[in-house]
């Protein structure tokens, strides 16, 4: 679970939760890190305030506004999807990125996949606003084959699964204290399939990121089963499309940080922007670090117990003589 400013958040999938690896605070209003996706499968967003202020938390997938709730102070509630209608919710959920090579189908540098592989809750202050009936639910994109320029964002996408039935909701106009482009907090959850983050060093063959233990189900005792229903906390109209690309978040650039000097010795001198050649690269990598790290403690290991057999020979024990070493001082 991520904690940040007096909340938290973590994704739970089909009753477990997933994993935090790589948990960064970025600066004082953002805290990020990745989670392992698995297609086909749905995912919650389970928040908790510990806050002393009335706020609105809003949910994004892949940059498109999902779904805003009121968190009351002290609260915690669960998000599974969008509302398309007053009482219908579809779930949130993982599925395979589906590509092309043709620009006139697909836009390489189309701003709307900025934050692909990118899941957000940002937490903004209000004030309690009236209630209304909404018109409409919220209104979700068609999703469309992507450039496979974007697969370095990784090969999932979250989409949403068939509409289930839920209780009829209440909707609220608030009363903004922070403005909603520039939230008091925002929990940013990049998502890759697992076998992704191992190739790019992000988990390690064992299992663990490499300078950090995972949090999520190691952590948190609580799992998607502490909520029975969705959250009916008040949800809100999303901001306007237009309104919503303008103050999109800046470029999310996934981790492939390859040093091609040093993989010269086993010929990849030109990783380019293919994102297997990168993850190769990386695995390579990471293995060759383990291989030293391992080297180096044996060297040390070898080191130690000569020098513990020095110092043994120079302690001048006579046979028949007690073992006894005074270490008090004179």
């Amino acid at each position: 679970m991520l904690e940040h400013r007096g909340f938290s958040v973590r994704l739970a999938c089909e009753g477990q939760d997933l994993e935090e690896f790589s948990v960064n605070v970025d600066d004082e209003r953002t805290i990020s890190c990745y989670v392992p996706s698995e297609a086909g499968k749905t995912f919650s967003i389970v928040v908790k305030s510990n806050f002393d202020a009335l706020v609105v938390f809003d949910c994004y997938a892949d940059g498109e506004f999902a779904r805003g709730s009121l968190l009351y102070p002290h609260t915690q509630g669960i998000v599974k999807g969008p509302y398309v209608d007053k009482t219908t919710v579809k779930p949130f959920q993982f599925i395979p990125l589906t590509v092309t090579d043709d620009e006139m189908v697909a836009n390489p540098r189309d701003p709307a996949l900025r934050n692909l592989g990118t899941i957000e809750v940002r937490f903004s202050r209000v004030k309690e606003g009236k209630y209304y009936r909404p018109s409409k639910g919220t209104k979700l994109s068609n999703l469309q084959p992507v450039h496979e320029r974007c697969k370095k964002a990784g090969t999932h996408r979250v989409s949403y699964g068939d509409g289930v039935k839920s209780e009829k909701i209440r909707y609220n106009e608030p009363i903004w204290i922070d403005s909603r482009d520039q939230p008091y907090v925002t929990f940013r959850f990049r998502y890759r399939p697992r076998e992704l983050l191992r190739a790019q060093g992000i988990i390690t063959t064992e299992g663990v990121e490499a300078n950090d233990e995972p949090s999520g189900s190691n952590t948190a005792t609580a799992t998607a089963e502490t909520y029975e229903s969705d959250s009916d906390i008040v949800v809100l109209d999303g901001p306007p499309l237009k309104k919503r690309r303008r103050n999109a978040t800046p470029e999310v650039k996934p981790v492939i940080d390859v040093d091609t000097a040093s993989l010269d010795m086993v010929g990849i001198n030109e990783i380019g922007d293919d994102p297997n050649l990168a993850a190769m690269a990386n695995q390579i990598r990471s293995l060759t670090k383990e291989f030293e790290r391992k080297i180096r403690r044996k060297k040390r290991a070898i080191v130690d117990a000569r020098v513990k057999k020095e110092k043994l020979e120079e302690l001048d024990i006579l046979p028949g003589e007690p073992n006894i070493i005074d270490l008090t001082e004179s």
